[in-house]
């Protein structure tokens, strides 16, 4: 059995495997798809785009970005400009908006099951983008990009084994989960509680009854056949339902990820494996997997402070800061030591004026610290530049 073995090891097999698949359909990475994306467009520009080489996914992909005023913006793509647009683009594309997905109680998504009628001229069209969306969450994986969206347990068991069962039930809907347990533990008889073989949705207002067996309203729920009723409300909402949202997802998925990979890991390691590591960030693990450039060292004033502010920051303000220097906000699945490249501190000399403002180069995980005077104007001017995106670089 693969959980056996330690999750960090199964995660490195993982990579590997990419690895290899990378070297097939990259080579030397000469082979590249430069596309431009407008920023007030990136969800209809990236469909537009990656439709058109679907196919070539697994290659390379340069972004460029274009400004309000149409004008390319400067910045070489050596990984963080496609970084950061992935992330945009995987952020919109399950944003509730779209009428792609739904909550649980939990706040975590799952496939809309009326997703056909969120305003889609044709039957195929949401099932398209579910597909494309797929492929979004594929690519990530492909690329070791940690993304945002956390899914509900039952859909990330829906991913890896294409079928849910009753037990998968309460990550959806835990009232009617444990109404079908009060149901199957009920000794008086069944029949007087007026259950038949339907269940009744609520569609846009509309309470419509489905049946869930051919007749079903002709059949009463006895004691006899409560069991049979129990599981198939239970695959209705869990499979049925939800069907064809998830075929169309999981194909866009395996077109980057072949979904048998995926099939080392149990639900909670595959969200860790899509969304990195939960909960705070541990500060003193990126501290300890740290580079220094351009003159810092580890005992530098400077560098002090500078650890001295990042500890002191909120939960909101390490994420913002790990997303100003990476483009995520969450550290990888084997934390900031499995970061490529590992994150580093650049020294930006300045003699009297402390006005220049941190930046940083994605690319590289490169946070370029000037030699501030006092670590009051360090931690106020880091404040500056991880809310506003000021001196945000990509070359």
């Amino acid at each position: 059995m693969p959980y056996l073995v330690p999750f960090p090891d199964r995660v490195k097999l993982f990579q590997r495997i990419i690895k290899v698949d990378k070297e097939a359909h990259q080579g030397d990475g000469s082979s590249v798809y430069r596309i431009r994306i407008r920023r007030g467009m990136i969800l209809e520009d990236g469909l537009t785009k990656l439709n058109v080489i679907q196919s070539n996914l697994k290659k390379r992909i340069n972004v460029v970005f274009v400004n309000a005023a149409g004008r390319e913006e400067v910045g070489i793509d050596a990984g963080g400009l496609f970084k950061e647009f992935w992330l945009d683009l995987s952020n919109l594309a399950f944003d509730l908006q779209y009428g792609l997905f739904l909550t649980t109680s939990d706040q975590l998504l799952y496939p809309n099951p009326f997703s056909a009628s969120n305003h889609f001229s044709r039957e195929s069209d949401h099932l398209t983008l579910f597909q494309f969306v797929g492929r979004i969450l594929g690519k990530a994986l492909y690329e070791g990009i940690v993304v945002e969206p956390k899914f509900a347990h039952f859909f990330l068991s829906k991913l890896l084994h294409s079928f849910n069962h009753l037990n998968d039930l309460p990550s959806l809907d835990p009232e009617i989960y444990k109404n079908l347990m009060f149901l199957k533990t009920y000794d008086g008889d069944v029949e007087d509680l007026g259950l038949t073989f339907t269940i009744v949705q609520d569609v846009f207002g509309d309470q419509q009854e489905i049946e869930l067996l051919p007749g079903g309203g002709n059949i009463a729920v006895s004691n006899h056949n409560k069991t049979r009723y129990i599981h198939l409300v239970a695959n209705y909402y869990l499979n049925t339902q939800i069907r064809s949202q998830c075929a169309a997802f999981r194909a866009g998925l395996n077109d980057l990820i072949d979904v048998r990979w995926l099939q080392m890991f149990n639900e909670p390691e595959l969200q860790v494996l899509i969304s990195g590591k939960g909960g705070h960030i541990d500060v003193d693990d990126l501290k300890a997997s740290t580079k220094y450039a351009g003159g810092y060292y580890a005992m530098d004033k400077r560098v002090a402070w500078f650890w001295q502010a990042l500890h002191s920051f909120s939960p909101s303000e390490q994420a913002a800061f790990l997303r100003f220097t990476t483009s995520c906000q969450r550290a990888p699945s084997l934390g900031f030591s499995s970061l490529t490249p590992p994150f580093c501190i650049q020294k930006i000399p300045i003699r009297q004026d402390d006005e220049l403002l941190p930046s940083s180069s994605t690319c590289f995980n490169t946070l370029k610290l000037p030699t501030y005077s006092s670590y009051k104007m360090l931690r106020a001017k880091l404040l500056i530049s991880i809310s506003s995106g000021a001196g945000f670089e990509m070359t």
